[in-house]
């Protein structure tokens, strides 16, 4: 339990982990919920349906060109 719990103050999923404690599995399937978790956020950031939180000035002046530059 504590291998879960230090896992999820680590990659911030603290509620993965507690409900993984709480409903006994084993390390290797929390670690399963982890992935699961990641690939969730993940999946999210590409397909756009996460904002980027840029303010109404940085969305108008963002350039990808100038970003490619950088």
């Amino acid at each position: 339990m504590r291998i879960i719990a230090a896992a999820g103050r680590q990659y911030k999923m603290e509620d993965v982990a507690m409900r993984a404690i709480e409903e006994g599995v084993s390390v290797d399937e929390a670690k399963d919920r982890f992935l699961a978790k990641l690939n969730e956020r993940n999946q999210r950031v590409v397909d756009g349906s996460r904002p980027i939180r840029l303010s109404e000035k940085e969305s108008r002046s963002f350039s990808f060109l100038k970003l490619i530059h950088a």
